[in-house]
């Protein structure tokens, strides 16, 4: 699949019916799944299906999740469950997070699909979002005067 330089891009980990890791990237990881889950990915996956999508980090410019891509290849097969399991954990921690701020998160469009794969990047960025609106409409709160009421210059 031909890479877009200006789009970004993911680094994502799949981990394989037999235990190991394939470590790739792409601009779109669920199309990749996909793909590789119908033996189309790489010759690498092909024989080891079904795939499930351990992890995604990202996005990244090309050049930068290259960098990733390769670091992330150099590394053990434990050292890649460790990281795993770490990513895991942050990205709980930030969906509970995110759920936590109850009412203001309806107000953005809802809490993360708990059934999507969001990396732990997409996810902070969805809590500043979050908390930038609430402190804005708190601040609006505190600056609006009550209905009816004159304000005095």
């Amino acid at each position: 699949m031909a890479q877009n330089l200006s789009s970004p891009h993911y680094v994502y980990i799949l981990r394989c019916s037999d235990q190991s890791f394939y470590v790739a990237v792409c601009e779109d990881f669920h199309h990749c799944l996909a793909l590789h889950n119908q033996g189309i990915g790489s010759h690498y996956t092909c024989h080891r299906l079904p795939v499930s999508l351990a992890m995604v980090e990202g996005p990244f410019s090309l050049k930068e999740a290259v960098k990733r891509e390769n670091q992330l290849k150099s590394w053990s097969q434990q050292k890649k469950i460790r990281h795993i399991e770490r990513n895991e954990r942050v990205c709980r921690q930030l969906r509970q997070q995110i759920l936590a701020f109850g009412e203001a998160v309806a107000a953005v469009g809802g809490p993360p699909d708990p059934n999507a794969i969001y990396s732990a990047q997409e996810l902070r960025c969805m809590l500043s979002f979050i908390r930038f609106d609430v402190e804005a409409d708190l601040a609006c709160a505190r600056h609006r005067a009550p209905i009816g009421a004159s304000r005095r210059r």
